[in-house]
């Protein structure tokens, strides 16, 4: 395990570009969480776009310099340590929890082969978001279910009037995968993010 992480933190030295602005917005680590009638606070740093401007130049897009030992992380705790590792490397800085969990749920998708989507718009009259490329997103307002409009990386949706104080769930499908979750509770698919005590 100690050898997958000094080569990937090996790969990550070859130089990286700007540094996110640090973040204390008082989360307690739950993800962004709305409630009806509230604005949708989001991430401060996307994970796809963040892996994109900091990580890509040297990890490949999405990941794809990445090789056998990236994918023999197998404890979450690991994966966490080695991205936490990566972005305070040279030339990072900090990400905000929220942010950070996000980024990590990213680099669990990459090596399990997962599903991955993050709501990054949530109003009145749409919601949009980043996901892996091959990854197909649908929008659930109550019992309709709404195929999103697809970029390279980006989606988006438009919602009937007033949906986001209703029943709204975001679903993502990738390699015969499906997660389904409320946006409103959290931004990003993937598990909730642990404790601190977990790590």
């Amino acid at each position: 395990m100690r050898r997958a992480a000094l080569a990937l933190m090996c790969v990550c030295a070859c130089g990286c570009s700007k540094k996110p602005a640090p973040v204390d917005d008082g989360a307690d680590g739950a993800g962004p969480a709305v409630s009806a009638g509230a604005p949708f606070v989001g991430l401060t740093s996307p994970p796809l776009a963040f892996f994109d401007g900091h990580c890509a130049r040297c990890h490949g897009p999405n990941g794809s310099f990445y090789g056998e030992a990236f994918a023999s992380i197998a404890s979450d705790r690991d994966l966490h340590g080695i991205v936490l590792e990566m972005v305070e490397g040279p030339g990072f800085g900090e990400l905000d929890d929220d942010s950070l969990y996000a980024l990590v749920a990213f680099h669990r998708s990459l090596r399990d082969g997962t599903p991955f989507g993050v709501v990054t718009e949530l109003s009145g009259d749409a919601v949009a978001g980043e996901m892996l490329p091959g990854t197909r997103v649908s929008v659930i307002v109550g019992t309709d279910v709404i195929g999103a409009e697809m970029g390279e990386a980006s989606w988006r949706a438009a919602l009937p009037g007033g949906a986001s104080g209703g029943s709204l769930r975001v679903r993502v499908e990738r390699n015969g995968r499906v997660f389904e979750w409320d946006p409103r509770e959290q931004a990003w698919s993937d598990a909730p993010p642990p404790t601190h005590e977990e790590y």
